[in-house]
């Protein structure tokens, strides 16, 4: 009887998905997840009609094909299961991995490959740009035929056995709190290299211990049941940059950032610190101080990974060098699913890519990618009356914001971006530098984006004051340090004044100078309530693998 139900549920598997639709799960895969996603992920998009989860894992177990190119790696709490694109039988050359070069040279049946170009786009060892292998048997290799060169290497980074760089920090590794194992090779990094002169290392200094035996089945590889066989697993070990943990626990950390000791925690690998692995390259990472706790902190700079204003405007961004993405704002924020949204929601196209290419960061996931634009957006509090000692979010008057003008008496929101609460939170985005002018354009474009909390941050008043200045809050330019008063901001100016102004009373008008506008007797100026300005300096390092 039980044989009976296992053949049905085996034709039942096979009438659910065709033959073809099974590679096109791997290609899919590879180009729109970057080659990982949930399993309920690929039920939902691909075979919406299927309607349980479990139909799809019943057929990659029972398709041979999709057993070896998709990895399962399943949740801790077995609420999901993490489907990864895999290639089988990748082999690396022990001799040009060693020695830099290989006398069978395109004939070589193993790899040749640079570890560091499969995690940036460009060559640690070499000045060259072509060290990624383009042997017969890479390019031969019927799973990866028509797949760029960057998801070529998507799929290799997956499919080679990787040395777990949590296992060598003293953090330890992070992956046994969400997977139920870590599929990555705890090994001393500093023993494979031949480095490790440590008589007493606490790390494993070999691969024919039984707890790498899950791991090794998990990358397909035989048990390492001898001296030989070990030296040829140790060859096909993938050791990830020494910032790849570090960038990835500064992204999970947010734009607060986490403190030195914890990075030094994450980056330290046999006593490195975070010094030791900050250098020219990118992307930027700011050092400051916090005022409160006293303490320094280290985050990802968020003027590295800016959404483009101009581009989410209705003329559009005309500078094909622009630094910033081209992306929608309120998909980066997670505000739009709309199909029919007249930008791009696609962190993968020319542009977008190319940026996160010259960011070095092109290697990560769709969602670390979409974490730092979410991360990039400067916003003012959705909170009436925050109460918070240490807030992410600029605490600043709307109207003074929109208009320049404030008209309540006695107003007690702040009135400067210089106070102790928001130099702080600039200093924590990087923009400490930025003029008051472009700081205002860009929060008010990031408001109207919005966030999950609150739709729209600006009330009424504040969003008519918007209108009769003549700025359209979708078309507001992206613009950087020293920028210039422009005409359009003294009409502004005259017209805000025309809004606020009172016959005996005037909300508080400042320009972009800091000074008061000239007034009649008759005007009474009513200064805003200002914190004391703190000065605060912080420092830019860089994260280079």
């Amino acid at each position: 009887m039980p044989s009976k139900i296992k053949r049905m549920s085996s034709v039942r598997s096979r009438q659910l998905i065709s033959d073809g639709e099974r590679k096109q799960v791997f290609s899919w895969l590879v180009k729109k997840h970057r080659g990982c996603c949930e399993l309920s992920k690929i039920t939902k998009e691909l075979f919406p009609s299927m309607k349980f989860q479990d139909d799809l894992l019943r057929i990659i177990n029972e398709s041979p094909w999709l057993q070896q190119c998709i990895k399962l790696l399943n949740y801790v709490d077995g609420r999901d299961s993490l489907a990864i694109a895999f290639c089988p039988r990748i082999r690396l050359c022990f001799t040009y991995y060693r020695e830099g070069s290989c006398c069978r040279g395109d004939d070589c049946k193993y790899i040749h490959l640079c570890h560091s170009k499969l995690y940036y786009d460009h060559c640690c060892c070499t000045e060259t740009d072509n060290c990624m292998a383009t042997n017969q048997t890479l390019n031969g290799s019927n799973i990866l035929k028509g797949l760029s060169e960057d998801e070529k290497g998507i799929v290799l980074r997956n499919s080679l056995p990787t040395v777990c760089r949590g296992y060598n920090s003293s953090h330890n590794c992070l992956n046994l709190n969400e997977y139920a194992m870590c599929p990555y090779v705890h090994v001393c990094i500093q023993h494979i290299s031949g480095a490790c002169k440590d008589p007493v290392c606490p790390l494993s200094h070999t691969l024919r211990e039984a707890p790498h035996h899950q791991q090794l089945d998990y990358w397909n590889e035989h048990i390492a049941s001898n001296r030989r066989l070990e030296l040829r697993l140790i060859c096909n070990l993938l050791i990830p940059p020494v910032t790849e943990p570090l960038l990835k626990f500064l992204i999970q950390r947010g734009i607060k950032g986490a403190t030195l000791e914890e990075t030094n925690r994450m980056a330290g690998v046999k006593g490195l610190s975070l010094d030791d692995v900050l250098a020219t390259g990118q992307p930027e990472v700011t050092v400051y101080k916090h005022p409160i706790e006293k303490t320094s902190y280290a985050a990802i700079s968020a003027t590295e990974f800016l959404v483009c204003t101009a581009y989410n405007s209705p003329s559009g961004c005309a500078d094909e060098d622009c630094p910033e993405f081209h992306v929608c704002g309120r998909f980066a924020l997670g505000n739009c699913t709309s199909e029919e949204c007249c930008f791009s929601h696609d962190l993968e196209d020319e542009f977008n890519l190319a940026s996160f290419k010259r960011k070095k960061c092109s290697h990560l996931g769709l969602s670390e990618r979409h974490r730092l634009l979410e991360m990039s957006v400067l916003r003012r509090c959705p909170k009436k009356h925050c109460t918070d000692q240490i807030c992410d979010y600029l605490h600043l008057c709307e109207d003074y914001i929109t208009s320049g003008l404030c008209s309540e008496h006695s107003c007690t929101k702040g009135h400067s971006f210089t106070t102790g609460r928001n130099a702080h939170v600039l200093l924590m985005f990087g923009m400490s530098e930025w003029g008051a002018d472009a700081l205002k354009r860009r929060v008010v474009c990031h408001n109207q984006w919005g966030n999950g909390d609150a739709p729209s941050l600006f009330s009424p008043k504040a969003q008519e004051n918007v209108k009769k200045l003549g700025m359209e809050l979708s078309s507001l330019p992206a613009e950087y340090n020293e920028m210039k008063i422009s005409k359009k901001i003294d009409e502004n100016h005259n017209v805000a004044k025309e809004v606020g102004q009172s016959r005996n009373e005037v909300g508080c008008l400042v320009n972009e100078s800091g000074n008061a506008p000239q007034l009649s007797k008759k005007s009474k100026i009513i200064p805003p309530k200002m914190d004391a300005e703190v000065p605060l300096k912080a420092e830019t390092h860089n994260i280079q693998g």
